[in-house]
């Protein structure tokens, strides 16, 4: 939905009006659902909800195990949820690491192809569009990791350090040493900064199948 709103903020189109109205619809009946599931599961937390204002879709709080202090979970008695929580931040943080990392080796592939295949004016303007939405998504990505990290920390996490499974990652850290070639069989084990190296753990050894590149239009094969 981030991308869709940064997409309207450039181009009011109405489709694009119309998928975010939409998006914003389905977040709210998720937060219904949320909601109803939360009085069975924190029911402590019941009288809080109930009187919260209305709010932007965005502004809402869901009262996870995270957005509250240590000494309010055991208030409300929810302390038991925490290693849950815990876990799954873990699963989010990994899942946005992986996807950040294939976004970072699409946009040097695509930009040393653009650099040595792409002619004309019309042509570098397309290829600079593909690029520039993939930079958007590793934005994204990397939002989406330290939003994740920042809950592990609120619940106490101890692997969120500079030289840990989980440290701070800012979009210059987001980057490949391989920016002259592109990403060719066997490049996963030599390791580009830190976003090659969180969430990986001491006795996990990266594969060295790359996955799925993405080619501009009219682009030879990156192996050629």
């Amino acid at each position: 939905m981030g991308e869709k709103v940064r997409q309207w903020g450039e181009h009011k189109l109405v489709h694009i009006e119309k998928e975010i109205q939409n998006d914003g619809n389905q977040l709210r009946l998720d937060l219904a659902k949320w909601r109803n599931f939360q009085t069975q599961l924190m029911p402590m937390l019941g009288d809080v909800v109930t009187v919260l204002p209305p709010s932007e879709i965005h502004d809402e709080i869901l009262f996870l195990p995270s957005d509250l202090t240590k000494a309010q979970r055991n208030e409300f008695q929810i302390s038991h949820l925490e290693d849950v929580e815990i876990r799954l931040r873990e699963g989010e943080a990994q899942d946005a690491l992986r996807d950040l990392r294939m976004t970072v080796r699409n946009i040097n592939t695509l930009t040393f192809q653009k650099r040595v295949e792409v002619r004309g004016q019309d042509a570098h303007t397309r290829a600079n569009g593909v690029i520039n939405r993939f930079k958007v998504k590793r934005h994204l990505l990397v939002m989406r990791y330290n939003s994740a990290r920042s809950a592990m920390i609120a619940l106490g996490c101890t692997n969120i350090g500079d030289d840990d499974d989980f440290p701070p990652l800012s979009e210059a850290d987001a980057t490949m040493k391989h920016l002259e070639k592109p990403y060719q069989l066997g490049d996963g084990k030599r390791l580009g900064g830190p976003l090659f190296t969180a969430g990986v753990g001491k006795r996990v050894v990266l594969p060295d199948e790359p996955g799925m590149m993405i080619l501009l239009p009219g682009c030879a094969c990156a192996d050629t």
